[in-house]
């Protein structure tokens, strides 16, 4: 008997092959049917480091599960590359020796090797074979989809030895060597296009929705944005008011001479300037947002068949997917800012019956008076009416003490300044406050003199604007009991002239803060902290709750 021929050996493998073909199209389709596998989709100009939506796969499949798709690249003179987008996504399926790139070749260099033209009757496309020498880019990932995307009935594209890049409609793993494909990709060195035997397989698939896709993106995005300009017209409102208070009562703590609550002002602004700063970032998201929607309404009416519109589709879907994780942030920034600017504290009634003025911990006599106090910061300056500050304090359980409360214009105040506190130092008491003198006692009226406290007692209400300036407080003077006697900062009647003639200046310089309730000013700390206890300082500082000092002012900041 003789010999098989090399035609009948082949005829005799045919259905083997066929069966083989069928059962690696079966296993393709089922690993696309499955839903956790992960996928890029990404336009062939977007960097490594942006991913696609991983839902395009689970939605509308991968067409590698069709029939072999006869006769596709079999008539390679009838593709035009580059004209039409059937694709809209790849991901990276395996390093194979692959079959296809020998024995699926009807049309290139190994034409002589073809085998599968009766078992498919298809063929690989090179991108060398039509593309032009001079056209032609250094190789990547992204370079061989933007091509095999456009040729029909193309369901994985492959890279082999860092350059050679063709089409197919299917993929079929061979034994080979055990070499892995790490030949670096011509045009990008850093990712890998397969190697000197094997080939960097990649899947394709087409949903052909890139308007609904468009129209999705734009959707979420506006969604969002509606979100982070309502929060952003919040907290800009909150920032002026901050603001604007902190100016006003920055000056007037200036000229009474109180340059640590001054100071505590100015921290204020300084954190105005953080919400205004984190608005106007917002602000600049919303106008990228509203110029990336007017590009999605134009791109609503183009062709998306076409290469070119296609290209500017998925740029306007990564730009808006940008800008939607900008405008999430942004929302976050706010968020964050707003909460800690501005307390909205539920679940609490009456939580400012639980504090106490510091001054009844020192002196009963003066707890009445309006006081305002410095110490360590439990958090940032706060925008809120007395009730919600004390709110905000309790629900800071493990820092806040206390606060001191600077109410805003008007009477009543709902809205004012106040500053958390984790441990209270000093507080100065205004005695010389309207009313304050009948609530204080008649030991309240009484100043300590020491080289002129007669004038202190008269003329405590005119400010030397030189000393303010400087951040002296000298003129503040304290009582016996309370700690060494303060020398008053006028020495002489030529000071003393001089502060007359500049107490009219500095009256009209405050006349916009005349309707401030000075009896709403007010030091206070956590009642159960301190039951028991006297604040009281201590000169010996064998005291540790005790504060630092406590400096009466017989004089008022308003």
């Amino acid at each position: 008997i003789d010999p098989p021929t090399t035609q009948q050996q082949q005829q005799q493998q045919q259905p083997a092959k066929t069966m083989a073909a069928m059962r690696i199209l079966a296993i393709i389709a089922a690993f696309f049917a499955q839903p956790s596998v992960s996928k890029h989709l990404r336009k062939p100009q977007e960097q490594l480091a942006v991913l696609a939506v991983h839902s395009y796969r689970r939605d509308c499949g991968l067409a590698a599960a069709k029939a072999k798709l006869p006769g596709a690249g079999m008539s390679p003179g009838s593709i035009e590359p580059f004209t039409t987008v059937l694709k809209d996504g790849f991901y990276e399926v395996a390093c194979v020796a692959d079959y296809m790139f020998t024995h699926g070749d009807k049309f290139g260099d190994h034409s002589d090797e073809y085998l599968i033209g009766g078992v498919s009757n298809v063929s690989i496309v090179h991108y060398a074979a039509h593309v032009v020498k001079e056209n032609r880019e250094q190789m990547t990932h992204e370079v061989c989809f933007s091509f095999c995307r456009t040729v029909p009935d193309m369901n994985f594209f492959g890279i082999t030895n860092g350059r050679e890049c063709y089409c197919m409609t299917y993929f079929q793993a061979m034994a080979d060597d055990d070499s892995q494909c790490e030949e670096p990709c011509d045009g990008n060195p850093n990712t890998m296009c397969g190697g000197k035997s094997k080939s960097s397989v990649f899947g394709m698939h087409a949903c052909q929705n890139a308007a609904a896709e468009l129209a999705a993106a734009a959707g979420k995005m506006s969604e969002l944005n509606g979100e982070m300009v309502g929060l952003g017209e919040a907290v800009n409102g909150v920032a002026s008011n901050m603001q604007t208070m902190a100016a006003e009562w920055q000056t007037m703590l200036g000229n009474a001479g109180d340059p640590s609550s001054a100071a505590l002002m100015q921290s204020a602004k300084e954190f105005a300037g953080e919400l205004e700063h984190a608005v106007g970032v917002a602000n600049k998201i919303d106008g990228t947002i509203g110029s990336l929607n007017k590009s999605a309404t134009d791109l609503q009416e183009a062709d998306l068949t076409s290469s070119a519109a296609m290209i500017d589709a998925e740029q306007v879907v990564q730009d808006m997917e940008e800008a939607t994780t900008q405008g999430a942030a942004a929302i976050e920034e706010l968020e964050s800012l707003q909460a800690q600017a501005s307390p909205n504290v539920t679940g609490q009634v009456n939580a400012s019956q639980q504090y106490y003025p510091v001054m009844y911990f020192v002196d009963k006599k003066y707890d009445s008076v309006p006081s305002t106090c410095t110490g360590t910061a439990a958090g940032k300056p706060m925008v809120g009416s007395f009730e919600s500050c004390a709110a905000a304090c309790n629900a800071d359980v493990h820092e806040c003490v206390g606060f001191s409360y600077f109410p805003g214009s008007g009477t009543p105040a709902e809205t004012g300044l106040c500053f958390m506190m984790s441990k209270v130092q000093g507080v100065t008491y205004w005695a010389g406050c309207s009313g304050a003198e009948a609530s204080a006692g008649e030991g309240g009226a009484e100043a300590s003199t020491g080289g002129g406290g007669a004038e202190a007692s008269t003329e405590e209400d005119e400010e030397d604007e030189e000393d303010s300036a400087t951040g002296s407080s000298g003129e503040e003077t304290q009582s016996e009991e309370n700690g060494p006697v303060a020398k008053p900062p006028w020495a002489s009647l030529a000071q003393l002239a001089k502060r007359r003639g500049l107490s009219r200046n500095l009256r009209q310089r405050s006349a916009s803060l005349s309707a401030v309730n000075t009896g709403e000013v007010k030091c206070v700390v956590k009642f159960a902290e301190f039951e028991g206890d006297t604040l009281k300082p201590d000169p010996s500082g064998k005291c540790d709750v005790c504060l630092e000092r406590a400096t009466q002012a017989d004089r008022c900041f308003a």
